[in-house]
C-alpha cells in the first residue's frame, strides 16, 4: 500500500487538523455571537471546548508525537498508532462541530471520540516513557504528567458539559492552568536549556512548586471566583 508524504510524519496531519478546527470553530462562534446561528449548547462552552481540545490538543500532539520519542531516546511512534489517534480526533471533530447545529447526541458522540483519542494519545506517551532506558527521565515525566492532566481535565469537561454543569468551572480552570500552561512550560523546561547551553544545575523541585501554585490558584478561582 502506497504511503503518502502527508501522513508519513505526525506533525503534518495534526497541525492541519488544528488549523482547520481553529477556522471552523472561530467562524461558528462568531455566527453564534452575532445571533446568526443557533447552537445546541451555550456558545461559551462551545468556544472553550473547541479552543482547548479541537485546536490546542491536536497542535500539542503534532509536536509531542514528533519529539517525545527523541526526548526519550526510543524509536519513532509507528505510523498506524498516531494515525489511529488522528482518526479519532478527526471523527470527533466532525461529529462535535456538526452536532452543535443539529443534535446533542451527535456532539456528545464527538466529545466521546475526542476524549478517547486524547486518552489513547496519553497511553502511547506512557508506553514510550516506560520503555525509555534514559537514566534521567525528569523532563519527559513532567511532559507526560501535563498531558495526563489534560486528559483528566478533558474527562471532567465532558462530564460537566453532558451531565454535571457544576464541574465546568473546575474543568476549565484545570484545562487552562494544569494543561495548556503546563504543557508549554514543561516542554520549555526541556528545550530552552538545550539552546541556552546553561551550565547551572537544574532544580528538580521547581516544577512541583509551579504545580502547587497553579493548584492553589485553581482552587481560589473555583471556590471564590469573585474574590
Amino acid at each position: 500500500m502506497k504511503q503518502t508524504y502527508f501522513f508519513s510524519q505526525p506533525h503534518q496531519p495534526f497541525f492541519v487538523l488544528a488549523f482547520i478546527n481553529a477556522l471552523l470553530s472561530m467562524l461558528i462562534f462568531l455566527l453564534a455571537y452575532k445571533g446568526i446561528a443557533v447552537l445546541e449548547l451555550p456558545s461559551a462552552e462551545f468556544h472553550a471546548y473547541t479552543i482547548i481540545y479541537l485546536l490546542f490538543t491536536p497542535a500539542f500532539l503534532a509536536f509531542i508525537f514528533t519529539t517525545f520519542s527523541r526526548f526519550s531516546s526510543t524509536p519513532p511512534i509507528a505510523r498506524e498508532r498516531y494515525l489511529s489517534v488522528f482518526a479519532l480526533f478527526t471523527a470527533g471533530s466532525l461529529f462535535f462541530i456538526s452536532g452543535v447545529f443539529f443534535s446533542p447526541l451527535l456532539y456528545s458522540l464527538g466529545i466521546g471520540l475526542l476524549l478517547a483519542g486524547h486518552i489513547w494519545a496519553v497511553k502511547i506517551l506512557w508506553e514510550i516513557y516506560r520503555l525509555s532506558e534514559m537514566p534521567d527521565k525528569h523532563d519527559i515525566f513532567w511532559i507526560l504528567t501535563a498531558m495526563l492532566l489534560g486528559a483528566l481535565s478533558h474527562l471532567l469537561f465532558a462530564i460537566g458539559m453532558l451531565f454535571v454543569p457544576l464541574l465546568l468551572p473546575l474543568a476549565i480552570q484545570m484545562a487552562i492552568y494544569l494543561y495548556l500552561f503546563l504543557v508549554g512550560f514543561t516542554i520549555a523546561q526541556r528545550m530552552v536549556p538545550f539552546f541556552s547551553h546553561s551550565l547551572i544545575d537544574r532544580d528538580d523541585g521547581f516544577i512541583r512548586k509551579i504545580i502547587a501554585i497553579l493548584i492553589a490558584h485553581i482552587l481560589l478561582e473555583t471556590v471564590w471566583p469573585h474574590s
